[in-house]
């Protein structure tokens, strides 16, 4: 929906923000605009002007800077056509280099071991996605990713749990 509204040149609303891992989320994929619990109850509009005069601040967290699994995943997922097109040449990676995975980089800040289940999948992406030798492995990139993907869903479900 968000590329719609961009290639129509219109501003979306993402209604339903109800945590902060999910709020977390929406700023790393740049979202224009959100609205939910997550950033404020419904209250009288007197309330409302209250709020904005003192200066609301928004949970922690940033695009750049996801403070939750979820928002790193998002971060993570935000990067993938790039990636795709690193591996299939359309970017000259001798010009540039990629700033690190959120995801990974998420993890490693928060103790994450190299033989962590998503930094070990993520390591074997980024290896088949930077040999040009194994061509255009489109099913295990894919399989790979949904790996990434699993492992991520039952993390934070662990996370809901505790």
């Amino acid at each position: 929906m968000e590329l719609l509204a961009n290639a129509l040149n219109a501003e979306s609303v993402i209604e339903g923000v109800e945590t902060l891992p999910i709020l977390d989320a929406m700023r790393a994929l740049h979202l224009d605009f959100i609205q939910g619990y997550a950033i404020a109850r419904p209250m009288p509009a007197d309330a409302l002007m209250a709020m904005v005069v003192q200066g609301y601040d928004l949970p922690e967290g940033s695009a750049k800077h996801p403070a939750s699994l979820l928002g790193a995943y998002a971060a993570h997922l935000l990067r993938r056509p790039l990636m795709d097109a690193l591996r299939r040449g359309w970017i000259d990676i001798s010009v540039t280099t990629p700033p690190p995975c959120p995801l990974v980089a998420f993890l490693r800040e928060h103790g994450a071991a190299e033989d962590h289940p998503i930094v070990a999948a993520h390591h074997r992406l980024v290896s088949v996605k930077s040999n040009p030798e194994q061509g255009y492995l489109d099913q295990t990139l894919n399989h790979i990713e949904t790996e990434i993907q699993e492992l991520v869903r039952e993390a934070i479900h662990l996370e809901q749990r505790e």
